[in-house]
């Protein structure tokens, strides 16, 4: 009752945080999962290489969106579509299998076009159903927060 607040994050705060980082990891892992031998240029990802930056999308990506859905007025397929867009590359084949081996991101194609498919609003945006290829199950869709 009477410890300075940093002698409280000293202590149960670091024991909290870390307990929530358990739960951050099996968010991770479904990540890893996600990106897990997937064809990039004809060579496979290594979903552990690229975790960090998929990670690090899919949270940008959210907390991009919810922003851009405060705005008075908001297009969610020119979000969408814009994301897709900066993504864009011109690479020989053999360039890319090189980056799928030593790169700690995603193929750009794999960035653009894996990441959306955790976001509900991208299916209703441009009404994908799950006849479509880039449909992905509610429950197999990566939040991490």
């Amino acid at each position: 009752m009477e410890q300075s607040k940093s002698a409280n994050y000293g202590g149960i705060g670091a024991v909290i945080a870390h307990e929530i980082s358990h739960a951050f990891e099996a968010r991770t892992d479904a990540m890893v999962k996600e990106f897990d031998g997937l064809d990039s240029a004809g060579a496979t990802v290594n979903g552990k290489l690229v975790v960090s930056e998929n990670v690090a999308d899919v949270g940008g990506m959210s907390v991009a969106l919810e922003a851009a859905k405060g705005e008075d007025e908001v297009s969610l397929t020119d979000f969408f579509t814009n994301w897709a867009t900066v993504w864009r590359m011109n690479a020989s084949k053999e360039y890319m299998k090189l980056l799928s081996k030593v790169d700690v991101h995603a193929s750009a194609r794999l960035r653009a076009n894996v990441q959306v498919t955790n976001f509900a609003d991208f299916f209703t945006t441009f009404d994908v159903t799950p006849a479509d290829k880039m449909w992905r199950a509610p429950e197999d869709r990566v939040q991490i927060w």
